[in-house]
């Protein structure tokens, strides 16, 4: 057995906004992170390490 088989996996969808205006200033939908991953945590690396132009493969 893998050791992330011991993981609990789930998707979650990032959106950061701007805290003045509401615009949004990052999205990235169906990011899979272990469930007990605190929101900021999530956020945090998937602004860090998940770019790309939404809508290509390099977005994933």
């Amino acid at each position: 057995m893998h050791p992330y088989d011991e993981v609990e996996w789930e998707r979650r969808d990032v959106v950061m906004t701007n805290w003045r205006d509401g615009s949004v200033n990052f999205e990235q939908r169906g990011v899979e992170f272990p469930a007990e991953w605190a929101v900021n945590a999530v956020n945090i690396v998937t602004s860090k390490y998940f770019r790309g132009a939404v809508g290509t493969r390099s977005a994933r």
